[in-house]
């Protein structure tokens, strides 16, 4: 039982920034930094892409908001039975600003995610 990196985006106002390691786990946990002064009440809209094995088609089914936050955050995100059952069995994650984060898009905003393995 390890916690394994999935890596680290920069998300920005404009364009959804994917992850290339697909989320394996249900259990993830978030880590924020930046440059400068705390994003105030700007969020980070984080996202899973899930992905149909056969066709490759994509679908947006979660989402969360990600405040401000020096501390650690666990996410409990389970895989969906349903939506495996229909295929969609591969999963990444996503990330953009909100736009009241427009003042800090320029802060180097950075979210790392891992996921817990077991």
């Amino acid at each position: 039982m390890t916690w394994a990196p999935l890596g680290t985006l920069t998300p920005n106002l404009l364009d959804w920034q994917t992850l290339n390691a697909p989320a394996e786990g249900e259990l993830f946990r978030a880590r924020q930094s930046w440059v400068g002064e705390s994003p105030g009440t700007g969020y980070i809209r984080l996202r899973l892409l899930y992905a149909d094995a056969e066709t490759y088609e994509d679908g947006y089914f979660e989402s969360k908001r990600l405040y401000a936050s020096q501390d650690e955050q666990l996410l409990v995100l389970p895989f969906s039975p349903i939506l495996a059952e229909a295929g969609y069995n591969v999963r990444y994650f996503q990330a953009r600003l909100n736009l009241r984060a427009r003042p800090y898009a320029t802060a180097n905003w950075q979210l790392t995610l891992e996921q817990f393995l077991s």
